[in-house]
């Protein structure tokens, strides 16, 4: 049984006990001196020059090709075929050689790419959430955690966190009884200074609970999916309810942040808002260094902006640090409208959304970076399209506030714009979207996702 079953059959004061057991292990595994080290030496990195980096990401990739041609079986067959060695591999060019890979391909055999020596002692098992359709099981080293988390605690420390910092976290775990109906809906993991709340249990009905146990927590930070904090924050606003105290910032992560989500948010919470893109896969990592602004964390994964046929600029990544799985050109599905260089290291302006969010018209047409829209959206908290046939989607959303219907019309006027009227929205209001079974909210919802 799995630790949120169990919590969901003790309760959330007994799953404080469990969580904070796990956290003291967490702590000595993940936080030990090794990941002490590799922080100390991200810190050092954040000052390095371009050429500092294509040297680190040469080294790297030279050490992760080697073991990916002769440990790992699609890599040693794709090698044979071919006729690539690794001698071929002598500048950061050569990674073209590789054909970008398929999250299909990963998931359709996942056990090709699993190291053939591989030190059970010296990894974990983990699992992806399957946002965009199938989950993938798979092993992650140990020492790739160390130097993803690094990455993270780096980018919260520059943007003023602190170790010391209590954080409330509201993600998809669903860890308390579905049937409860009264709070607490959070536990806590005392060691780990983490709040867990439940996205799951989130209402009108409720909301009273949840701003009364943050205001009787008083977490420094609040994290959680982007779709789950707007609507927390757009009951908020709806009900008139306040945090009694400042909290430092929010940090959204693991969906794609649309425009009408960060203005619900930030008006909610009164705060800076700010991001970290990344993966389970842990084969990159993107992170904000300003409210405006992202850079990628060059020391977590070799990362390729490539551009498609729609003018986006795919993130196509190679993991640097897991041997355990090693992901070479690997199309993580999302993508970037542009990227510049910014003291050493590629900076973006934000993480545009997946490349599977458009729209197809009566002509099979797709209409791309749909997410631009929203900019203008002020009244609906989440909404979502489902395909009924090309050029007809019914658009369910949940207003923020009766004043939605002027977000439709804007909504059906810039689609019209996009589409040359080919494709048409038929909308309805309802309460709550359907999600994943990580918790995240789907954009647009088709048969063939």
């Amino acid at each position: 049984m799995g630790i949120d079953k169990l919590s969901q059959k003790v309760g959330p004061r007994l799953a404080t006990v469990i969580y904070s057991i796990c956290g003291t292990y967490l702590n000595m595994s993940r936080y030990n001196n090794r990941y002490k080290k590799i922080l100390q030496k991200l810190t050092a990195t954040q000052k390095w020059s371009s050429d500092e980096f294509s040297k680190y990401h040469l080294s790297h990739l030279k050490n992760v090709i080697h073991e990916a041609v002769n440990y790992v079986p699609y890599y040693k067959s794709w090698a044979k075929e071919t006729g690539f060695t690794e001698n071929d591999f002598t500048s950061l060019e050569d990674i073209t050689h590789f054909p970008i890979l398929k999250q299909k391909i990963v998931k359709d055999k996942p056990e090709l790419f699993i190291h053939e020596k591989l030190n059970k002692f010296r990894y974990r098992w983990t699992e992806t959430g399957g946002t965009t359709g199938r989950g993938l099981k798979l092993p992650i080293e140990l020492q790739c955690d160390h130097v993803t988390w690094a990455a993270v605690w780096r980018s919260r420390y520059r943007l003023g966190m602190s170790s010391n910092d209590w954080i409330a976290q509201f993600f998809g775990r669903n860890f308390i009884d579905p049937r409860r109906k009264k709070g607490p809906f959070y536990s806590t993991n005392y060691p780990g200074k983490q709040h867990f709340f439940s996205s799951h249990h989130m209402s009108s009905e409720t909301i009273y609970d949840y701003i009364n146990s943050i205001n009787k927590l008083k977490p420094a930070i609040i994290t959680g999916y982007p779709s789950v904090l707007a609507r927390l924050g757009s009951y908020m606003l709806e009900n008139g309810n306040k945090l009694n105290y400042r909290i430092k910032a929010v940090w959204l992560s693991s969906e794609t942040l649309f425009s009408h989500q960060l203005e619900i948010i930030k008006t909610a919470f009164n705060c800076p808002c700010y991001q970290i893109y990344g993966h389970t896969e842990q084969a990159a990592s993107i992170s904000s260094i300003s409210e405006n602004e992202l850079a990628v964390d060059e020391e977590v994964g070799y990362v390729e902006f490539v551009e498609n046929e729609y003018g986006h600029q795919r993130i196509i990544a190679t993991g640097l640090h897991n041997r355990a799985f090693p992901l070479i050109r690997y199309e993580t599905g999302d993508f970037v409208t542009r990227w510049y260089l910014k003291s050493g290291r590629r900076v973006v302006d934000r993480i545009e959304g997946r490349e599977n969010d458009f729209l197809l018209t009566k002509s099979n047409n797709r209409v791309n970076t749909i997410n631009q829209i929203f900019k203008y959206v002020k009244n609906i908290e989440s909404l979502q399209f489902k395909e009924v046939q090309a050029g007809e989607y019914k658009v369910s959303i949940v207003p923020a506030n009766s004043d939605y219907q002027d977000d439709i019309y804007t909504i059906q006027k810039e689609i019209r714009k996009l589409a040359d009227g080919e494709i048409s929205l038929d909308f309805e209001c309802v309460q709550s979207l359907p999600v994943t079974k990580s918790g995240k909210l789907k954009l647009i919802m088709r048969e063939y996702s």
